[in-house]
């Protein structure tokens, strides 16, 4: 084989996915098929690029190797590839295969940023480039075929994989990228680059890709890019997710300590821990400082240095306002980089600058239209903004992009209950994402505190399940013990011996929590409830007269809600209402906040159930403003 003939196979793809090509290729070469694959036949001395594109306009198959390197490269010569193929199916005559679209990950096709002529066809899953035998001989057929007919038209073998020009899938259209979004994305990546070394000092000359082969990857660059497409879900990732990304930048620092991107990545990752909530010990902040400080010294030019040392500096308040500057800094040389833009949003409204913030957040949905991270965090800048019905749209849309995305269900609930007080359609949502909605503590609360409101007890016990004996602080969550959540399920079920067991096991807890912490104004709270729920009238009185007098020092140190529910279930209702009252004229009911009682929880609570008819209870309700019209 002569190196000026013509290869009858083309391979594209990208530099990243040059083992699992290399393993179709050699497939493809054992069948007796011509296969041009560049890092074999490119010699010194080429005109490389004049190759490549004659070989393009020549080659008698086009197989273009899509995969999520090539999803996170918006700039590449592959794609250039990639628009001389798309173009030459113009000119071919219909029914004439010529493209044969490969997929060698999970990479789906209607997320896919390709050409469209490529979605013409069925595409072959060759996962990671193992091509079987079916496949080369299929090449193969068609390639004959292609002799025999010296290029006359037949019929377009469409489930073969293969394009017939001119005769694109009409669905295929929704998933294209804008013309301005791919614009901006050439713009930044060409300063950014992620997938190279080099440090960025600004544009590359005109033409240079198409001039010069890119550089293979080191491996350190390797692990440093797994680790990327694990950290870069953001909260989408798992905790799992992020200690093996962890596990792949140490590699890649300890491979090589000189490489600026892999310490930027770690401090990355470090920040992802942080928003996450998953690990924000002191270790973890100066192990994100000392990352991102590394980062900066080795490449000040780079782009993914530059982010990671503005991120670094959101966690100390003495730092956020130049966080925020040099986030704004890197947005205007990195205006396509959706992580940098949601990280600059989420600054701005830490500070309560929902307006500004909302200018990135919109920035960032448009240059990432199909990440569902970015339209959850628009989503929630937009109920700051007293805009429920825009913020559920935008959770809509994150959940329609990730069905599995947690903080989405659970701020489309806060929505549907505690903004419109539709309790069905809440209800509903559970059941939508059954069993997901039962797999985790947060979301198992989550359900059963809907199914309560419900008065389904069997489906509030189901839920709790994986709940821990005793929740923790969560904000925005239940705290306190979960046997007096299961007590009043069986209480709403009218097994009252049991609702009395289980109260007795939640007491006996919160007084050994209180010997160890005899202050917690939360755990003298739990034990004037679970003291009333049991009856032991005298017992509760003298743990409510305690909360009294520590409210004489700090009115709202245990907070209203929590006072008048003891209140209702020692029977003296009258003082309840009074209670929610003075709240309500203090301005703490109503507004969302983690622990203040909400409209349509006074409405829906079965706590609150001895007050229902009570006139002062229902001149309450409605002067109790919604969350999305609270100051």
């Amino acid at each position: 084989m002569s190196e000026s003939a013509n290869k009858a196979v083309f391979l594209s793809y990208a530099s990243q996915d040059a083992e699992a090509v290399r393993r179709i290729c050699e497939s493809l070469r054992a069948s007796g098929v011509e296969v041009w694959f560049d890092q074999n036949e490119l010699v010194g001395g080429d005109a490389w690029d004049a190759k490549i594109r004659g070989q393009v306009k020549s080659c008698t198959l086009f197989v273009p190797v899509i995969s999520a390197a090539t999803q996170a490269r918006r700039e590449g010569y592959f794609r250039i590839e990639w628009k001389i193929a798309a173009q030459r199916t113009q000119a071919i005559a219909d029914g004439t295969p010529f493209l044969l679209p490969v997929v060698i990950d999970a990479t789906k096709d209607g997320e896919a940023l390709v050409p469209e002529e490529f979605r013409a066809v069925q595409w072959t899953r060759l996962p990671g480039g193992e091509a079987p035998a079916s496949f080369c001989a299929r090449v193969k057929k068609l390639l004959e075929e292609m002799k025999l007919e010296a290029g006359s038209p037949r019929p377009a073998a469409r489930d073969e994989g293969v394009a017939s020009p001119g005769k694109p899938r009409a669905a295929s259209r929704g998933w294209l990228v804008p013309a301005a979004l791919g614009f901006a994305a050439v713009a930044v990546l060409a300063l950014w680059q992620p997938w190279k070394k080099s440090p960025i000092a600004g544009p590359p000359p005109a033409g240079a890709d198409a001039k010069a082969p890119v550089a293979p990857l080191s491996e350190a660059q390797k692990l440093t890019g797994r680790a990327r497409t694990l950290y870069e879900r953001w909260d989408l990732a798992s905790p799992e997710d992020l200690a093996l990304g962890e596990q792949l930048l140490k590699k890649a620092v300890d491979g090589d300590p000189l490489d600026a991107e892999a310490w930027a990545a770690r401090a990355l990752l470090s920040c992802c821990f942080i928003v996450q909530g998953i690990e924000n010990s002191a270790e973890r902040l100066a192990a994100m400082r000392s990352d991102a400080e590394r980062a900066i010294k080795l490449d000040p030019n780079s782009g993914q240095a530059r982010f990671a040392w503005a991120f670094s500096l959101r966690f100390d308040g003495k730092t956020q306002a130049t966080a925020v500057r040099l986030l704004k800094e890197e947005v205007v040389r990195q205006p396509a980089n959706h992580l940098l833009l949601i990280s600059l949003g989420g600054a701005l409204r830490r500070a309560g600058k929902f307006e500004e913030s909302l200018v990135y957040f919109d920035q960032a949905a448009g240059a990432a239209p199909r990440d569902p991270v970015t339209h959850f965090n628009r989503g929630l800048n937009l109920l700051a903004l007293n805009r429920p019905a825009e913020a559920e749209a935008a959770f809509d849309r994150a959940l329609a992009l990730a069905p599995g995305y947690r903080n989405a269900r659970r701020w489309k609930r806060e929505v549907l209950l505690d903004y419109h007080g539709d309790l069905a359609g809440a209800r509903a949502l559970v059941e939508k994402f059954r069993p997901d909605y039962h797999a985790t503590e947060s979301d198992a609360l989550d359900a059963a505190r809907i199914y309560f409101f419900c008065k389904a007890p069997a489906k509030c016990l189901e839920a709790l399940q994986p709940v821990r004996d005793f929740v923790p602080f969560d904000p925005g969550a239940f705290t306190g013990p979960k046997a007096y959540l299961t007590g009043r399920a069986h209480q709403l079920a009218g097994n009252l011996d049991a609702a009395r067991s289980d109260w007795q096991a939640a007491l006996k807890l919160v007084e050994q929590r209180q010997s160890a912490q005899p202050a917690s104004n939360e755990l003298l709270s739990w034990k004037a409830r679970l003291l009333a729920s049991l009856g032991q009238r005298t017992e509760a009185e003298a743990s409510l007269t305690e909360i009294r007098q520590r409210q004489s020092v700090n009115r709202w140190s245990i907070y209203a809600g929590s006072t008048a529910q003891m209140l209702v279930l020692l029977g003296r209702n009258d003082e309840a209402v009074a209670e929610l009252e003075a709240a309500h004229k203090a301005g703490s009911l109503g507004t969302h906040h983690d622990f203040i009682v909400t409209r349509n929880e006074l409405r829906y609570h079965p706590d609150w159930d001895p007050l229902r008819g009570n006139p002062r209870f229902e001149a309450l309700l409605p002067r109790v403003l919604a969350p999305a019209a609270a100051p």
